[in-house]
């Protein structure tokens, strides 16, 4: 069942890219309108999704859950910088590779299959991840 949620939510995105390539192509979106699309999505679509999931009742349960995310985050950062640090080496890999070994991209795909699949309740757990992503990322 959730490998069918899963798979109908990369339909889902597959369509939006093949909508955006189509865009492109008609020239109805130019390319240089994708930094704009970009910022957007970063400096409000992202901060936005992130605060409207904190904003439910913080009982014990979800306080405790939410500190459980915040240390699994760092913990899973930390191994993804210890296996950047090993690929860099035996592969000399380039950084945006690198990037995307120690920063992957959760926000897009998993804020929506986790709403759609457990509900809204549980995406405050990822933006707790995504929490410590962000920081890590800006600081990096």
């Amino acid at each position: 069942m959730i490998a069918l949620l899963l798979m109908a939510k990369i339909a889902q995105l597959f369509v939006i890219m093949i909508i955006g390539y189509i865009v492109t192509k008609l020239k109805i979106v130019k390319g240089d309108d994708s930094l704009v699309l970009s910022k957007l999505s970063l400096y409000v679509l992202l901060p936005a999704a992130v605060l409207n999931s904190f904003n439910t009742e913080l009982s014990d349960t979800v306080k405790r859950g939410i500190v459980v995310a915040f240390v699994a985050s760092v913990a899973v950062h930390i191994l993804f910088y210890i296996i950047d640090i090993v690929y860099r080496y035996i592969m000399k890999a380039s950084s945006v590779e690198r990037a995307s070994i120690m920063y992957p991209n959760v926000a897009n795909l998993i804020i929506p299959i986790v709403t759609y699949i457990l509900g809204e309740e549980w995406v405050i757990y990822i933006c707790a991840y995504l929490s410590v992503q962000i920081v890590f990322l800006w600081t990096h």
